[in-house]
C-alpha cells in the first residue's frame, strides 16, 4: 500500500451537506426591487454580478457601485490603477446596467496625511448625473500621518474603518 493510499482524510466533506443551502432556501432573491452591487473591479465583484444574473435578476434591476480610493477622478492617482474607471465603465457598458462612482475627498492620501482635522467628506453620484458631497463637518479632529496600519484594531486601521465603509 502506497503512503498515499494509506493516509486519512481530515475533511472529506464529498457527502457533507453545504451550509449556505439553508440560508438560500429561506432567501427569495427575485423579490427586491433594486440590487447593488458594490464593484472592486475585482474577480469576487464580477462573480457576484454574474451570480445575480444566474438566478435571474433582471438587469434593469441591478445597479453597480465603484468607490474610487484615490478621490476624484482629477486627483493624483496613488493606489487606484489608472485604467479602472474605464474597466468599470466597460463592465457596466457591456451588461447595460448603470454605473455610479463615490470617492473621499482627497482620497486615500488625504486620509493619510490628515493633520488636526476630521475626515474628508464623501461626494457620490445618482441618477441623472448629479453628485452629492455629504460628511466631513462631525468627530473629532485627529492627525493620521500614517500608512495603512496591519491591524484587526478598526480605530488604528484606517484603510478599513474610512475607506471600507464610505
Amino acid at each position: 500500500m502506497s503512503a498515499q493510499e494509506n493516509q486519512i482524510a481530515l475533511f472529506d466533506i464529498t457527502d457533507a451537506p453545504d451550509p449556505r443551502d439553508a440560508y438560500f432556501k429561506t432567501l427569495d432573491i427575485l423579490s427586491y426591487d433594486h440590487y447593488l452591487v458594490m464593484h472592486s473591479g475585482g474577480k469576487d465583484s464580477v462573480s457576484s454580478f454574474l451570480w445575480l444574473l444566474e438566478q435571474g435578476v433582471p438587469r434593469s434591476k441591478i445597479e453597480i457601485f465603484h468607490h474610487r480610493v484615490d478621490g476624484a477622478p482629477d486627483e493624483p492617482r496613488v493606489f487606484d490603477w489608472p485604467v479602472t474607471d474605464a474597466y468599470m465603465k466597460a463592465f457596466a457598458d457591456a451588461f447595460n446596467v448603470p454605473l455610479y462612482f463615490s470617492w473621499k475627498i482627497g482620497g486615500i492620501a488625504g486620509e493619510m496625511h490628515r493633520q488636526n482635522a476630521r475626515t474628508a467628506p464623501t461626494s457620490f453620484e445618482i441618477p441623472g448625473g448629479k453628485v452629492i458631497t455629504t460628511g466631513g463637518t462631525r468627530g473629532e479632529e485627529r492627525t493620521r500621518l500614517m500608512f495603512p496600519a496591519a491591524t484587526a484594531n478598526m480605530t488604528t486601521r484606517f484603510c478599513s474603518a474610512v475607506f471600507r465603509t464610505h
